[in-house]
Protein backbone atom coordinates (compact mmCIF):
# COMPACT_ATOMS: atom_id res chain seq x y z
CA UNK A 1 0.00 0.00 0.00
CA UNK A 2 2.81 2.58 0.57
CA UNK A 3 5.09 1.83 -2.66
CA UNK A 4 1.23 2.72 -3.97
CA UNK A 5 1.00 6.05 -2.45
CA UNK A 6 4.11 6.77 -2.89
CA UNK A 7 4.34 5.90 -6.55
CA UNK A 8 0.28 7.99 -7.01
CA UNK A 9 2.46 10.99 -5.64
CA UNK A 10 5.60 10.93 -8.36
CA UNK A 11 3.26 10.55 -11.05
CA UNK A 12 1.19 13.26 -10.00
CA UNK A 13 4.75 14.91 -9.85
CA UNK A 14 5.85 13.52 -13.17
CA UNK A 15 2.84 14.34 -15.62
CA UNK A 16 2.14 17.90 -13.95
CA UNK A 17 5.84 19.61 -14.18
CA UNK A 18 6.43 17.87 -17.37
CA UNK A 19 7.78 20.09 -20.40
CA UNK A 20 5.19 20.23 -22.79
CA UNK A 21 7.26 20.91 -25.55
CA UNK A 22 9.81 18.16 -25.00
CA UNK A 23 9.44 14.08 -25.07
CA UNK A 24 11.59 11.07 -24.36
CA UNK A 25 13.90 9.58 -26.96
CA UNK A 26 12.57 6.06 -27.95
CA UNK A 27 15.42 4.12 -26.21
CA UNK A 28 15.10 6.24 -23.07
CA UNK A 29 11.83 5.13 -22.79
CA UNK A 30 12.57 1.63 -23.40
CA UNK A 31 15.34 1.19 -21.17
CA UNK A 32 13.19 3.27 -18.46
CA UNK A 33 10.38 0.44 -18.68
CA UNK A 34 12.48 -2.81 -19.71
CA UNK A 35 14.55 -2.86 -17.03
CA UNK A 36 12.66 -2.85 -13.80
CA UNK A 37 9.85 -5.01 -16.18
CA UNK A 38 13.02 -7.56 -16.61
CA UNK A 39 13.43 -7.48 -12.42
CA UNK A 40 9.94 -8.10 -11.64
CA UNK A 41 10.33 -11.35 -13.54
CA UNK A 42 13.72 -12.69 -11.74
CA UNK A 43 12.72 -12.01 -8.38
CA UNK A 44 9.61 -13.87 -7.80
CA UNK A 45 11.06 -16.65 -9.64
CA UNK A 46 14.17 -16.50 -7.93
CA UNK A 47 12.00 -15.87 -4.35
CA UNK A 48 9.99 -19.09 -5.18
CA UNK A 49 12.77 -21.13 -5.87
CA UNK A 50 14.80 -20.37 -2.87
CA UNK A 51 11.63 -20.49 -0.98
CA UNK A 52 10.74 -23.87 -2.28
CA UNK A 53 13.76 -26.00 -0.36
CA UNK A 54 12.71 -24.01 2.76
CA UNK A 55 9.25 -25.49 2.02
CA UNK A 56 10.28 -28.72 1.73
CA UNK A 57 12.50 -29.34 4.88
CA UNK A 58 8.70 -27.76 6.67
CA UNK A 59 6.76 -30.10 5.20
CA UNK A 60 8.71 -32.89 6.94
CA UNK A 61 9.04 -30.95 9.84
CA UNK A 62 5.24 -30.23 9.91
CA UNK A 63 2.76 -31.53 7.56
CA UNK A 64 2.84 -33.32 4.21
CA UNK A 65 -0.30 -30.62 3.25
CA UNK A 66 2.18 -27.61 3.28
CA UNK A 67 2.94 -28.21 -0.17
CA UNK A 68 -1.43 -28.30 -0.80
CA UNK A 69 -1.84 -25.53 0.95
CA UNK A 70 0.89 -23.49 -1.17
CA UNK A 71 -1.18 -24.74 -4.35
CA UNK A 72 -3.99 -23.44 -3.51
CA UNK A 73 -3.69 -20.28 -1.97
CA UNK A 74 -5.99 -18.15 -4.39
CA UNK A 75 -4.55 -14.75 -3.02
CA UNK A 76 -0.73 -16.07 -3.12
CA UNK A 77 -2.07 -16.95 -7.19
CA UNK A 78 -3.02 -13.92 -8.00
CA UNK A 79 -0.15 -11.80 -6.87
CA UNK A 80 2.24 -14.24 -8.97
CA UNK A 81 -0.41 -13.26 -12.20
CA UNK A 82 0.17 -9.98 -11.28
CA UNK A 83 3.86 -10.22 -11.26
CA UNK A 84 3.55 -11.68 -14.57
CA UNK A 85 1.22 -9.93 -16.03
CA UNK A 86 2.74 -5.85 -15.23
CA UNK A 87 6.14 -7.29 -17.26
CA UNK A 88 3.98 -8.18 -20.35
CA UNK A 89 2.17 -4.58 -19.69
CA UNK A 90 5.30 -2.78 -19.66
CA UNK A 91 6.84 -4.73 -22.68
CA UNK A 92 3.84 -3.74 -24.80
CA UNK A 93 4.05 -0.23 -23.69
CA UNK A 94 7.28 -0.17 -25.01
CA UNK A 95 6.46 -1.49 -27.62
CA UNK A 96 3.69 1.47 -28.31
CA UNK A 97 5.74 3.81 -28.17
CA UNK A 98 7.76 2.58 -31.37
CA UNK A 99 4.13 2.11 -33.63
CA UNK A 100 2.82 5.26 -32.36
CA UNK A 101 5.77 7.70 -31.33
CA UNK A 102 3.17 10.80 -30.80
CA UNK A 103 1.95 9.10 -27.65
CA UNK A 104 1.94 10.99 -24.82
CA UNK A 105 4.70 10.60 -22.58
CA UNK A 106 3.98 12.13 -19.52
CA UNK A 107 0.60 10.26 -19.63
CA UNK A 108 1.99 7.15 -20.31
CA UNK A 109 4.82 7.33 -17.81
CA UNK A 110 2.19 8.71 -14.87
CA UNK A 111 0.44 5.38 -15.70
CA UNK A 112 2.91 3.08 -15.46
CA UNK A 113 4.38 4.93 -12.55
CA UNK A 114 1.17 4.11 -10.83
CA UNK A 115 1.28 0.29 -11.85
CA UNK A 116 4.89 0.55 -10.87
CA UNK A 117 3.74 1.00 -7.38
CA UNK A 118 0.95 -1.36 -7.14
CA UNK A 119 3.30 -3.80 -8.53
CA UNK A 120 5.74 -3.18 -5.68
CA UNK A 121 3.32 -4.19 -3.30
CA UNK A 122 2.45 -7.18 -4.66
CA UNK A 123 6.13 -7.94 -4.84
CA UNK A 124 6.54 -7.87 -1.53
CA UNK A 125 3.24 -9.23 0.05
CA UNK A 126 4.02 -12.63 -2.52
CA UNK A 127 7.60 -12.33 -0.41
CA UNK A 128 6.13 -12.02 2.74
CA UNK A 129 3.60 -14.87 2.07
CA UNK A 130 5.55 -17.12 0.56
CA UNK A 131 8.05 -17.14 3.75
CA UNK A 132 5.21 -17.42 5.63
CA UNK A 133 4.65 -20.98 4.61
CA UNK A 134 8.18 -21.75 7.07
CA UNK A 135 6.40 -20.31 10.02
CA UNK A 136 5.03 -22.93 11.54
CA UNK A 137 2.26 -20.67 13.66
CA UNK A 138 1.35 -19.10 10.18
CA UNK A 139 0.62 -22.44 9.02
CA UNK A 140 -1.47 -23.96 11.69
CA UNK A 141 -3.75 -20.63 11.36
CA UNK A 142 -3.90 -21.45 7.62
CA UNK A 143 -5.11 -24.98 8.45
CA UNK A 144 -7.62 -23.67 10.94
CA UNK A 145 -9.12 -21.08 7.88
CA UNK A 146 -9.55 -24.41 6.02
CA UNK A 147 -10.93 -25.99 8.57
CA UNK A 148 -13.76 -23.46 9.21
CA UNK A 149 -14.30 -22.79 5.16
CA UNK A 150 -14.69 -26.51 5.22
CA UNK A 151 -17.62 -26.50 7.82
CA UNK A 152 -18.98 -23.38 6.41
CA UNK A 153 -19.44 -25.42 2.94
CA UNK A 154 -20.75 -28.94 4.89
CA UNK A 155 -17.35 -30.79 3.81
CA UNK A 156 -17.10 -33.65 6.08
CA UNK A 157 -13.83 -35.16 4.25
CA UNK A 158 -12.22 -32.03 4.06
CA UNK A 159 -12.60 -31.23 7.43
CA UNK A 160 -11.30 -34.27 8.65
CA UNK A 161 -7.98 -33.86 6.40
CA UNK A 162 -7.24 -30.59 7.71
CA UNK A 163 -7.55 -31.38 11.37
CA UNK A 164 -5.82 -34.41 11.33
CA UNK A 165 -2.94 -32.24 9.34
CA UNK A 166 -3.28 -29.38 12.31
CA UNK A 167 -2.93 -32.70 15.07
CA UNK A 168 0.30 -33.91 13.01
CA UNK A 169 2.02 -30.95 13.46
CA UNK A 170 0.94 -30.85 17.26
CA UNK A 171 2.48 -34.24 17.55
CA UNK A 172 5.13 -33.01 15.79
CA UNK A 173 6.14 -30.12 17.99
CA UNK A 174 5.91 -32.28 21.42
CA UNK A 175 8.88 -34.33 19.86
CA UNK A 176 10.62 -31.04 19.56
CA UNK A 177 9.60 -29.77 22.89
CA UNK A 178 8.10 -27.14 21.17
CA UNK A 179 5.11 -26.75 23.81
CA UNK A 180 3.71 -23.18 22.75
CA UNK A 181 3.27 -24.31 19.17
CA UNK A 182 1.63 -27.75 20.57
CA UNK A 183 -0.63 -25.67 22.83
CA UNK A 184 -1.14 -23.29 19.95
CA UNK A 185 -2.67 -26.44 18.02
CA UNK A 186 -4.70 -27.72 20.74
CA UNK A 187 -6.44 -24.20 21.02
CA UNK A 188 -7.27 -24.37 17.22
CA UNK A 189 -8.79 -28.11 17.44
CA UNK A 190 -10.88 -26.82 20.32
CA UNK A 191 -12.22 -23.56 18.15
CA UNK A 192 -12.70 -25.99 15.60
CA UNK A 193 -14.83 -28.49 17.49
CA UNK A 194 -16.72 -25.43 18.84
CA UNK A 195 -17.59 -23.57 15.61
CA UNK A 196 -18.56 -27.18 14.46
CA UNK A 197 -21.00 -27.49 17.08
CA UNK A 198 -22.41 -24.34 16.93
CA UNK A 199 -22.90 -25.02 13.05
CA UNK A 200 -24.31 -28.14 13.41
CA UNK A 201 -27.27 -26.33 15.69
CA UNK A 202 -28.60 -23.81 12.87
CA UNK A 203 -31.45 -24.29 10.70
CA UNK A 204 -29.57 -24.53 7.99
CA UNK A 205 -27.05 -27.60 8.78
CA UNK A 206 -27.81 -30.41 6.74
CA UNK A 207 -27.63 -33.82 8.97
CA UNK A 208 -25.50 -35.43 5.64
CA UNK A 209 -23.78 -33.83 2.83
CA UNK A 210 -21.78 -35.72 -0.07
CA UNK A 211 -18.64 -36.38 1.38
CA UNK A 212 -20.16 -37.78 5.15
CA UNK A 213 -22.45 -39.94 2.57
CA UNK A 214 -19.72 -41.31 0.71
CA UNK A 215 -17.22 -41.92 3.63
CA UNK A 216 -20.71 -44.00 5.07
CA UNK A 217 -21.03 -41.53 8.31
CA UNK A 218 -24.74 -42.09 10.08
CA UNK A 219 -24.11 -39.64 12.83
CA UNK A 220 -21.73 -36.67 11.35
CA UNK A 221 -21.65 -34.91 14.79
CA UNK A 222 -20.89 -37.72 16.99
CA UNK A 223 -18.44 -38.60 14.30
CA UNK A 224 -16.66 -35.46 13.89
CA UNK A 225 -16.56 -34.54 17.51
CA UNK A 226 -15.10 -37.83 18.20
CA UNK A 227 -12.49 -37.19 15.61
CA UNK A 228 -10.93 -33.82 17.22
CA UNK A 229 -11.01 -35.61 20.70
CA UNK A 230 -9.02 -38.38 19.23
CA UNK A 231 -6.39 -35.76 17.81
CA UNK A 232 -6.57 -33.66 21.20
CA UNK A 233 -5.76 -37.57 22.70
CA UNK A 234 -2.92 -37.81 19.97
CA UNK A 235 -1.15 -34.75 21.26
CA UNK A 236 -1.58 -35.12 24.88
CA UNK A 237 0.02 -38.93 24.72
CA UNK A 238 2.95 -37.83 23.17
CA UNK A 239 3.18 -34.93 25.36
CA UNK A 240 3.30 -37.38 28.84
CA UNK A 241 5.77 -39.53 27.38
CA UNK A 242 7.93 -36.18 27.08
CA UNK A 243 6.72 -35.18 30.51
CA UNK A 244 5.54 -31.59 29.22
CA UNK A 245 3.34 -30.51 31.59
CA UNK A 246 1.96 -27.45 29.76
CA UNK A 247 0.74 -29.42 27.09
CA UNK A 248 -0.62 -32.07 28.89
CA UNK A 249 -2.86 -28.75 30.98
CA UNK A 250 -3.40 -27.28 27.49
CA UNK A 251 -5.38 -30.33 25.98
CA UNK A 252 -7.16 -30.89 29.54
CA UNK A 253 -8.20 -27.08 29.55
CA UNK A 254 -9.64 -27.05 25.89
CA UNK A 255 -11.38 -30.29 26.02
CA UNK A 256 -13.14 -28.77 28.88
CA UNK A 257 -13.98 -25.56 26.40
CA UNK A 258 -15.41 -28.36 23.66
CA UNK A 259 -17.49 -29.81 27.11
CA UNK A 260 -19.17 -26.72 27.01
CA UNK A 261 -19.87 -26.57 23.73
CA UNK A 262 -20.70 -29.83 23.18
CA UNK A 263 -23.42 -29.34 26.05
CA UNK A 264 -24.94 -26.15 24.10
CA UNK A 265 -25.43 -28.36 21.49
CA UNK A 266 -26.91 -31.12 23.56
CA UNK A 267 -26.15 -32.10 26.71
CA UNK A 268 -25.81 -36.05 26.16
CA UNK A 269 -22.96 -34.86 23.34
CA UNK A 270 -21.41 -33.58 26.76
CA UNK A 271 -20.06 -36.98 28.22
CA UNK A 272 -17.66 -37.60 25.08
CA UNK A 273 -15.08 -34.56 25.94
CA UNK A 274 -16.20 -35.12 29.55
CA UNK A 275 -14.97 -38.78 29.21
CA UNK A 276 -11.67 -37.58 27.58
CA UNK A 277 -10.69 -35.09 29.56
CA UNK A 278 -10.68 -37.69 32.61
CA UNK A 279 -8.27 -40.07 30.34
CA UNK A 280 -6.36 -37.26 29.45
CA UNK A 281 -5.20 -36.86 33.16
CA UNK A 282 -5.60 -40.18 34.23
CA UNK A 283 -2.67 -40.72 31.73
CA UNK A 284 -0.50 -37.68 32.83
CA UNK A 285 -1.10 -38.89 36.42
CA UNK A 286 0.02 -42.50 35.90
CA UNK A 287 3.22 -41.65 33.84
CA UNK A 288 4.39 -38.63 35.79
CA UNK A 289 2.99 -35.78 35.24
CA UNK A 290 0.40 -35.42 38.48
CA UNK A 291 -0.11 -31.74 38.49
CA UNK A 292 -2.20 -31.96 35.65
CA UNK A 293 -4.73 -34.13 37.96
CA UNK A 294 -5.72 -30.67 39.68
CA UNK A 295 -5.78 -28.78 36.63
CA UNK A 296 -8.33 -31.33 35.79
CA UNK A 297 -10.26 -31.43 38.75
CA UNK A 298 -10.89 -27.68 38.66
CA UNK A 299 -11.67 -28.00 35.17
CA UNK A 300 -14.64 -30.38 35.18
CA UNK A 301 -15.59 -28.42 38.32
CA UNK A 302 -15.81 -24.82 35.95
CA UNK A 303 -17.54 -26.78 33.33
CA UNK A 304 -20.24 -28.06 35.54
CA UNK A 305 -20.53 -24.33 36.40
CA UNK A 306 -20.99 -22.74 33.45
CA UNK A 307 -23.30 -25.60 31.98
CA UNK A 308 -25.65 -25.42 34.64
CA UNK A 309 -25.60 -21.30 35.02
CA UNK A 310 -25.86 -20.78 30.69
CA UNK A 311 -27.52 -23.93 29.80
CA UNK A 312 -31.49 -24.27 29.33
CA UNK A 313 -31.57 -27.12 31.59
CA UNK A 314 -35.55 -27.39 32.55
CA UNK A 315 -36.14 -29.82 30.39
CA UNK A 316 -32.89 -31.46 29.75
CA UNK A 317 -31.69 -34.86 30.83
CA UNK A 318 -28.83 -34.03 32.91
CA UNK A 319 -28.04 -37.48 34.58
CA UNK A 320 -25.91 -38.93 32.34
CA UNK A 321 -23.47 -36.56 31.66
CA UNK A 322 -22.98 -35.06 35.03
CA UNK A 323 -22.69 -38.64 36.41
CA UNK A 324 -20.33 -39.39 33.73
CA UNK A 325 -18.41 -36.09 35.59
CA UNK A 326 -18.83 -36.83 38.77
CA UNK A 327 -16.88 -40.35 38.01
CA UNK A 328 -13.93 -38.88 36.27
CA UNK A 329 -13.69 -36.52 39.39
CA UNK A 330 -13.91 -38.98 41.35
CA UNK A 331 -11.31 -41.23 38.95
CA UNK A 332 -9.05 -38.38 39.29
CA UNK A 333 -9.47 -37.29 42.87
CA UNK A 334 -8.24 -40.97 44.08
CA UNK A 335 -5.36 -41.03 41.61
CA UNK A 336 -4.09 -38.09 42.98
CA UNK A 337 -4.28 -39.48 46.51
CA UNK A 338 -2.39 -42.79 45.92
CA UNK A 339 -0.20 -40.67 43.68
CA UNK A 340 0.89 -38.15 47.18
CA UNK A 341 -0.76 -39.57 50.54
CA UNK A 342 0.49 -36.34 52.16
CA UNK A 343 -3.11 -35.04 50.58
CA UNK A 344 -5.56 -34.38 52.90
CA UNK A 345 -9.21 -35.88 51.72
CA UNK A 346 -10.42 -32.89 52.83
CA UNK A 347 -8.95 -31.11 49.79
CA UNK A 348 -10.30 -34.06 47.73
CA UNK A 349 -13.66 -33.35 49.42
CA UNK A 350 -14.00 -29.87 48.84
CA UNK A 351 -14.97 -29.66 44.80
CA UNK A 352 -17.64 -32.36 45.40
CA UNK A 353 -18.96 -30.14 48.03
CA UNK A 354 -19.28 -27.11 45.69
CA UNK A 355 -20.88 -29.42 42.77
CA UNK A 356 -23.02 -30.37 44.72
CA UNK A 357 -24.31 -27.14 46.16
CA UNK A 358 -25.05 -26.37 42.38
CA UNK A 359 -27.61 -28.95 42.26
CA UNK A 360 -29.24 -27.69 45.64
CA UNK A 361 -29.39 -24.17 44.17
CA UNK A 362 -32.89 -23.10 43.70
CA UNK A 363 -32.48 -23.40 40.04
CA UNK A 364 -31.49 -26.92 39.89
CA UNK A 365 -33.18 -28.42 43.30
CA UNK A 366 -36.63 -28.92 41.29
CA UNK A 367 -34.59 -30.99 38.11
CA UNK A 368 -36.30 -34.52 38.22
CA UNK A 369 -32.35 -35.60 37.73
CA UNK A 370 -30.76 -33.39 40.63
CA UNK A 371 -31.40 -36.05 43.38
CA UNK A 372 -30.40 -38.89 41.70
CA UNK A 373 -26.80 -36.92 40.95
CA UNK A 374 -26.75 -35.67 44.32
CA UNK A 375 -26.78 -39.29 45.61
CA UNK A 376 -23.89 -40.00 43.46
CA UNK A 377 -21.79 -37.21 45.19
CA UNK A 378 -22.66 -37.86 48.45
CA UNK A 379 -21.66 -41.18 47.90
CA UNK A 380 -17.95 -40.18 46.84
CA UNK A 381 -18.05 -37.32 49.56
CA UNK A 382 -19.27 -40.17 51.71
CA UNK A 383 -16.02 -42.66 50.59
CA UNK A 384 -13.79 -39.47 51.41
CA UNK A 385 -14.53 -38.74 54.77
CA UNK A 386 -14.22 -42.71 55.52
CA UNK A 387 -10.74 -42.82 54.30
CA UNK A 388 -9.96 -39.44 56.33
CA UNK A 389 -11.21 -41.17 59.63
CA UNK A 390 -9.22 -43.26 59.16
CA UNK A 391 -6.39 -41.77 58.86
CA UNK A 392 -7.21 -39.21 61.81
CA UNK A 393 -7.46 -42.48 63.84
CA UNK A 394 -3.84 -43.79 62.82
CA UNK A 395 -0.83 -42.94 65.05
CA UNK A 396 1.07 -39.74 64.16
CA UNK A 397 4.55 -41.41 64.75
CA UNK A 398 6.45 -43.37 62.23
CA UNK A 399 4.73 -46.93 60.90
CA UNK A 400 5.89 -50.01 61.36
CA UNK A 401 5.65 -52.35 58.31
CA UNK A 402 2.18 -53.53 59.75
CA UNK A 403 0.82 -49.79 60.10
CA UNK A 404 2.47 -49.23 56.89
CA UNK A 405 0.22 -52.11 55.33
CA UNK A 406 -3.11 -50.85 57.15
CA UNK A 407 -2.59 -47.09 55.58
CA UNK A 408 -1.79 -48.29 52.15
CA UNK A 409 -5.43 -50.95 52.51
CA UNK A 410 -7.33 -47.89 53.81
CA UNK A 411 -5.74 -45.85 50.67
CA UNK A 412 -6.83 -48.58 48.34
CA UNK A 413 -10.14 -49.51 50.00
CA UNK A 414 -11.38 -45.78 48.51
Amino acid sequence: MIGTIIALLVAVGVYLNAPAEQSLSLMEVALFLVTPAALFLLVPTIALFIASGSIQRSEHDLTSRIHELFRKDRSLTWMRRWLYIFPLLTYLGAMAFFFFPKINNPLFLAIWIVLFGIAMDVLYQTVKRVYGYLDPFYVTDLLKRRAVVSIQNEQELDLCQWSDALSEIGVKAVQRHSSSLAIHVCKHLQEIATLFLRSAKSISYQEKDPQSQAMGIKDKVSYTLFFLLQRLEMINDKAVKQHLEPVCSGTVTETGKIAIAAAKYDFSMMSFPVHFLGRFAMAAQTQGVPEVGSKAVCTLQEVAKQVLSEGETQYAELQEPFTTLVSQMNEISREMFHQDKTISPKLLIQPFRELRALFTSEKMAAHPDSANIIAGIDRVIGEFETLDTILRTLPSFTPTPEQSDQQKSAANAL
